[in-house]
């Protein structure tokens, strides 16, 4: 079905150059009290699917975490 509608497909493929299909890792991924998760914090291209995936499992890590710290602590936890 597709053919009929892209005729010159290998040409067109050939003449377009390919992106570098990479993961960006940023260090340090948090300032202060700015915290950087998901996208932000992984930096992996957008139809990988895995940018909500990276930010739930995020969350989840900073919430055990912060779970597992008393207050009595004075907030300072070493994410790194």
């Amino acid at each position: 079905d597709v053919v009929l509608l892209m005729p010159q497909l290998t040409e067109d493929f050939a003449a377009n150059p390919v992106g570098s299909l990479v993961t960006i890792r940023t260090n340090p991924w948090h300032f202060g009290s700015c915290l950087l998760i998901g996208d932000a914090a992984h930096a992996v291209v957008p139809f990988y699917g895995q940018g909500m995936n990276a930010a739930f499992e995020d969350c989840l890590t900073l919430y055990n975490i912060l779970k597992a710290y008393s207050e009595t602590n004075g907030g300072n936890i070493d994410f790194q």
